[in-house]
């Protein structure tokens, strides 16, 4: 369902005491930022591994939306999905997508966008909730709390609109 071999040994050493699904794919794209502001060759290869193995073990490809936690190249341990976490998988999404289309990547954007339209944002506000299970059912609905900063889904958002808005 890939398109590369991915080298996950970077992204599943033992010596993790478990992955955070949303921190790999936020590393991921903030490296390539910081490459392309350093003027460095972009390591591709490298933000595709991290991506493709929270698409391999921490996405719900029937529902949308990536799982918060897991361990090495097992199942999610933790399905719930956080804002926060469904944020930086748009991010990173929203960039491998600018870099090179992709049939499986752009179905996992579409999905996620909708489960985060139907089941994480409070309908009122339009903020998004803290905790869904992964069925989307709210487990925490915050709105806002002292970690709850909204730098993560505004950033997701303005990403994804200046990729794919028309002009």
């Amino acid at each position: 369902c890939f398109h590369r071999q991915p080298d996950w040994q970077a992204v599943t050493d033992p010596r993790s005491a478990g992955l955070s699904y949303g921190h790999n794919v936020e590393f991921a794209w903030l490296m390539i930022r910081a490459e392309e502001v350093l003027g460095q060759q972009p390591d591709w290869p490298h933000f595709y591994a991290h991506l493709e193995h929270a698409l391999q073990h921490g996405y719900d490809h029937e529902r949308g939306g990536l799982y918060h936690r897991g361990t090495g190249n097992e199942p999610a341990s933790d399905q719930n999905k956080i804002w926060w976490v469904e944020a930086e998988m748009m991010a990173a999404l929203t960039d491998a997508l600018r870099h090179e289309e992709n049939a499986v990547q752009r179905k996992a954007l579409e999905q996620l966008v909708h489960f985060v339209n139907e089941y994480q944002t409070d309908k009122r506000t339009g903020i998004w909730l803290d905790t869904v299970t992964a069925d989307g059912k709210p487990k925490s609905a915050g709105l806002a709390h002292s970690w709850k900063a909204n730098y993560h889904d505004v950033r997701a958002l303005v990403k994804f609109i200046e990729a794919f808005s028309k002009r």
